[in-house]
């Protein structure tokens, strides 16, 4: 691949990540009035993961671990991981369905759910973070939503 085609495919990168951050980010709940401070929520977690790839670019080879950790205390506690999993799991691990199940069933999908939670957020932050640390300084401007933009 060219480099033009993998300056364009780690933005492309970014972007998606910074979109699934905003999705999955359903502990804070903004109104309109709010977007304001959404915006620059975004923006503030937006600068701390860059600030943390930047950072690593001087001690990921030697402790990788140390860079995953960073960006999972970052996300960790704005995303709600159970309900992102709960999403892409569908309709297996819907509350209606556990409800239908017997209690021991039903203990042993929410074991499943919990499991496969634990292996998606590991397996995004670690191909995510990947893909940042080909970030090369382009910027990313967080602009507030409009009154528009909710309708």
């Amino acid at each position: 691949m060219t480099e033009i085609g993998v300056r364009t495919m780690t933005k492309f990168l970014v972007i998606f990540f910074i979109l699934i951050l905003l999705c999955a980010v359903s502990v804070f709940n903004f109104a309109a009035a709010d977007s304001i401070d959404a915006a620059l929520f975004v923006e503030q977690k937006t600068d701390s993961v860059l600030k943390i790839v930047d950072d690593a670019r001087s001690y990921i080879d030697q402790d990788p671990d140390r860079f995953y950790q960073e960006i999972a205390d970052v996300l960790v506690p704005i995303v709600d991981i159970e309900k992102f999993s709960r999403g892409v799991m569908g309709s297996y691990a819907s509350e209606k369905r556990l409800q239908k199940l017997p209690p021991q069933e039903q203990e042993s999908v929410r074991k499943q759910i919990d499991r496969f939670s634990c292996v998606l957020q590991n397996s995004l932050i670690r191909t995510y973070g990947k893909s940042l640390l080909q970030f090369s300084g382009e910027t990313i401007r967080v602009e507030p939503l409009q009154k528009a933009d909710l309708a």
